[in-house]
């Protein structure tokens, strides 16, 4: 670079080392290469890319201590005894989720500071935990092991699916929530009028097609470069919601494939 007079600028007389700056450049471009620069929405996003680390380490902390919970009644017969019994507390813990899911609506400001936010997330996941091997107790070991890899394989599809996709799916995020809200609302409605073991399968079989289209679209949400994305920091809603759609899934396979006892 010259100055205006046509002389090589000087930039060491502003404690600028133009050589060392250069090289460390170069070399930390190399030396920061990441596996997630592999996908699209991340290649040379560092910032992005840390978020996605701590969300997706947040998931996987949240899906062990409800994979925990879930053991534990199917290891332990007085434990699962407990739970049918204590039926009451099910309940309870589905409350304690539902009004934890309607609080972060009302105060999320609050909730995003920390640790409340850590506090927020250990509650929720303990008690949604809880309400999931609740729902286990009733079922055969085999087939909660059967939905649980079957989860397992459809989360790591769809996952990677929002990844590498160049579909822009983000921009049915609202209409999947009306979707969903009159969906629930007609399943609940058409389940208390008629009783039947298939009305539940059909009914299984649609929110899980509704969970797999959100565990979509909140993944491109959580990667970015898409025309909806979370800010980074909203590592803890990221985290949440992606929990919801794991814990969507395996219920609703459980549902459709499981053998009560």
């Amino acid at each position: 670079m010259q100055n205006n007079e046509g002389q090589p600028t000087n930039f060491s007389k502003y404690g600028i080392d133009t050589t060392a700056a250069g090289e460390g450049g170069h070399k930390g471009q190399h030396e920061n290469k990441s596996w997630l620069d592999c996908i699209p929405g991340l290649r040379g996003e560092t910032d992005r890319q840390g978020f996605v680390k701590k969300v997706y380490s947040l998931v996987f902390l949240m899906l062990l201590m409800a994979t925990i919970f879930t053991i534990i009644p199917v290891c332990s017969e007085p434990v699962r005894e407990f739970m049918i019994y204590h039926s009451w507390l099910y309940y309870v813990s589905s409350i304690i989720t539902i009004v934890m899911l309607l609080s972060l609506l009302c105060f999320y400001k609050i909730l995003k500071r920390v640790p409340i936010n850590y506090i927020f997330l250990i509650v929720f996941t303990i008690a949604k935990s809880y309400s999931v091997a609740s729902l286990t107790c009733h079922f055969e070991p085999a087939s909660i092991l059967y939905a649980a890899i079957l989860t397992s394989i459809m989360g790591l599809s769809l996952s990677l699916f929002a990844c590498f996709t160049k579909a822009d799916l983000t921009s049915i995020y609202h209409a999947l929530c009306w979707i969903s809200l009159g969906v629930s609302l007609g399943a609940m409605i058409l389940m208390l009028i008629i009783r039947s073991h298939w009305i539940l399968i059909i009914c299984s079989w649609v929110f899980l097609i509704i969970a797999g289209l959100y565990l979509i679209v909140d993944t491109q949400m959580i990667i970015g470069g898409r025309g909806k994305q979370l800010s980074l920091d909203d590592y803890i809603i990221g985290a949440l919601i992606l929990f919801i759609d794991f814990v969507s899934i395996f219920i609703n396979l459980l549902a459709i494939i499981g053998s009560r006892r």
